[in-house]
Formats: structure tokens, sequence, C-alpha cells
């Protein structure tokens, strides 16, 4: 996101005042109002918790003419609060926004839209087969210099559970005196059978998001977010602004075949399907989604930490959530219900962390062989164990294992929910294989790293 600095006037709905204020939107999409007087006078600002659900805005110029904000001068902010109120001889207030609407019209509180359309980082990559700019090389005769590029003008259309998903290829060219740019750039889009509230619209951003960042084994981000609000206009209107998941969209654009899990020419004949169990899965697996990609997106810190993370992901998805009936063993206890009681204890140590990793580490191992004995070196017993053993130093402070070692462990336990996950996706054995050897990392896993930690007896 380029930063910008705007100026204009904000208000409540249903509120005439109007204030003087600064929005402010830096690279990582924070929006923060600052007002030359307050939305909020103090006891609303303490019966409402300082937050507020919807403000408008009208831009009248922007700090810079070289700054390039969202197009239009109507802006509607979403879920937001006071972070900070000064009350003297002028009155000034700081908001914070965690999403803002740009465009030529504002959007109400209960605002349905009928279909998105997002630039995620990693797209053009992925999509590698949908342009060939990368495959033509400039020509030169007769004193003429030429370069052509071919993309696929009609789009890429499957279903999904509220309306249909297309993936489309934009090539625009720019010039300068002697210079000429021609850039690619990859849509996703959904387009929704009945129109849906901005939380559902949320989740599935977030959705085909994460379907990137697994697809390219890489974090992705969102370049531009834009939503319509009436089906068969053109997208452009509205653009949607805010803090983002992931930020750093160089971690993604790059990326070659064997960086990724699998591209679309990978998978393009089965790509209906996959986009359909993938979000069965979102729907079903949401615990382990969340802790995943959370990990996934986050800064880099401390291995043991992340160790932890992996491993709960891994445990969540192989198993279902268990609330632990603790009364319910107290009262069989007291009333000498032996069997009862045993029963409910078996239970509760059935959810403890250690218990519940080896459980899905041994289960996913005895099925799937073929993908998982490489990175066990042919040693199930000694990855499971060594694995799990380190589980138990991270969460009881135990230092055992090295971070470097830790490190690896990450990257091995990732390789577990994985291959889960694509399983899950309809991939057979000899499919799962096939793409697991084209990754780079799982072939450094496979001959570097796990010889090391799970030597052969």
């Amino acid at each position: 996101m380029k930063p910008f600095e705007a100026h204009g006037f904000w208000w409540l709905p249903g509120n005439e005042k109007k204030c003087a204020g600064v929005l402010q939107c830096n690279e990582d999409g924070q929006l923060r109002l600052f007002l030359y007087g307050a939305l909020f006078d103090f006891r609303q600002a303490l019966e409402h918790s300082g937050r507020f659900p919807i403000a408008f805005g009208e831009i009248t110029r922007l700090s810079s003419d070289k700054q390039e904000p969202p197009k239009g001068s109507k802006v509607t902010l979403f879920d937001g609060y006071v972070s900070s109120s000064h009350i003297g001889e002028n009155h000034t207030q700081t908001l914070f926004a965690h999403r803002g609407v740009f465009g030529d019209t504002h959007v109400s509180p209960n605002e349905r839209f009928t279909s998105v359309r997002l630039l995620l980082s990693g797209a053009a990559s992925w999509a590698s087969d949908l342009t060939t700019i990368a495959g033509d090389s400039a020509t030169v005769s007769d004193q003429i210099a030429s370069i052509t590029w071919r993309w696929k003008a009609e789009p890429i259309t499957v279903a999904f559970p509220r309306g249909r998903i297309t993936i489309s290829t934009l090539i625009s060219s720019s010039h300068q005196a002697r210079e000429r740019t021609v850039r690619e750039r990859v849509w996703f889009s959904a387009y929704y059978n009945d129109a849906v509230p901005m939380d559902v619209l949320e989740g599935d951003v977030y959705a085909l998001q994460n379907f990137l960042t697994f697809a390219t084994d890489h974090p992705n981000t969102i370049t531009k977010y834009e939503v319509r609000q009436e089906a068969g206009g053109k997208f452009g209107g509205l653009q949607v602004v805010g803090p983002t998941v992931f930020d750093d969209e160089k971690v993604a654009s790059e990326l070659l075949p064997h960086d990724m899990l699998f591209s679309l020419p990978n998978v393009a004949e089965r790509f209906p399907e996959l986009i359909s169990r993938w979000f069965q899965i979102v729907e079903s697996r949401r615990p382990a989604i969340l802790v995943y990609f959370g990990l996934k997106y986050a800064q880099p810190g401390y291995a043991e930490v992340r160790f932890q993370q992996i491993a709960q992901a891994v445990s969540l998805y192989r198993s279902a959530a268990v609330s632990l009936p603790v009364n319910e063993l107290l009262q069989s206890t007291e009333r000498g219900d032996l069997v009862n009681a045993k029963q409910v204890q078996a239970d509760l140590l059935g959810t403890h962390p250690l218990v519940m990793f080896q459980t899905a580490l041994d289960g996913l191992i005895r099925e799937c062989p073929q993908a998982l004995d490489p990175l066990a070196n042919g040693n199930r017993n000694a990855c499971v164990s060594v694995l799990v053993d380190a589980l138990a130093q991270a969460m009881y402070g135990l230092r055992k294992e090295t971070h470097t070692q830790f490190h690896w462990l990450v990257e091995v336990t990732g390789f577990f929910w994985k291959v889960a996950v694509l399983v899950e996706l309809g991939f057979a054995p000899d499919e799962l294989l096939h793409l697991l050897r084209q990754n780079r990392m799982y072939r450094h896993l496979q001959h570097n790293i796990a010889p090391q930690l799970f030597p052969s007896s």
C-alpha cells in the first residue's frame, strides 16, 4: 500500500456536526484519523467504550500532489475506536479504523455487496500459464525491435458455496520517452448469488488469500481490494483499504514452480473441485486454519514458540474439538462411579497436547507413508518420538534441542500439516508424491535434514 495523507471533513451517521481532520494511511494500510475537534464528547466516548461502528468523510485535498490514494472523494470508515483525546483550549481526537471504503459514494452500515475483486501478490507466479510475457523475447529485424505477449482472454470460472469465482488476466502497458513497460496482473474475483454483508465477504477474502498462501507455500498479501454493490457494474468504484495480516508483497511475487506446493498448471483440470473442497476445509477445520495461517503470516519469532504453534495446528486438524468434562469427572469420583470416572479420565488424557500431537503424527504417517516416510528418513518411530519429545521440551522449558534443530522441526511438522490438507483436497498418493518432489524445501528436508534429525537404526 502506498502511504497517503488526505485532508477533509468527517462526521457520524445521523449527526450533522462535521469536524475537519486528516486521514493518514501508512504502508501497512493502517488508517488513523486526526481530528481538529471531536466526533464524540466525553460522555459518548465512555458510553460506547470509545468505539464507533461507522463514520463518514469527504476528502477535499491531499497533502502532496505526488500521493496516490484510492479513487473517489467519499470515505466510509468501519469498526474504529478513539485512541486518544485531548480536551483543552483546542479539542482534538485521534481515531483508528479497521477498514475504509473509498469511492464516489458512502456505504451504509448494513450495506451488502454482490462481488469482490482481489490482486494477490503471488497470483501471477501461481497462474503462470495464463500469460506468456516472460516466455517472449525481443526480436530485431530490419532495424525494427518488437516484443509480443499472449494471454487467455476468457477467465477461468469455478463454483464456490455462495456463487462463483473467476481468475482473469489484465495486461497493461506504460511508457516514457525511451522506456516502455508491460505489466501483467491476475485478478481473483468472487460473484455472489445473493448479496452478502461485509463480514461474510471478508471471510471469503481471507479464505482466498489463504488458498494462495497454501498453494505457493509463501505468505501472500492483498495488494488491491475492490467491491461492488450492484451486480453487472464495473469494478473500480469502491476500494477497500485497511491493515492486512501480511504486508510484504515481494515474498510471493517472483516465485518459481519449485518454490510452491502446486501451481495452476499442476491442477488446472481439477481446479473446480479443488476450490469447492478448500471452502469446505475452511468451514470444517476453522481452528486449525486460524492457527496455521496465523503462524504463516506472523513475523519470525522464537523457534520453540513456532514449533508449539505448528504442533497445535497439526493436532487440531486431525482431532475434533473436545470440551474438557471436569465437572463430570468430579461428580463421577464423588459418587464412586469408577467406570465412568475412568472413561472421563481417559478422555481427559486424550486431549493432552502431547497425546493429541502423537496421535496425529502416528495417524498421518501411517495413512500417507509415500509422502511422509522420506521426511522421517524411513524411521517412523524415531521421527514421531523426536517431534513429541521436542514439543515436551518447548512446553515445559527443557533445553535439549538447539534453536536450529527447532527451526527444522517446524519445517518437518509443517509438511505433516500440508500433506493432511492435500489429501483432503483429493490428491492421490502418487499425485501427492509428484507434487512434493517438485518442492525445493521438501527435497532439502528429505536429503539433508531428515538423516540428521532421525538417523536410521
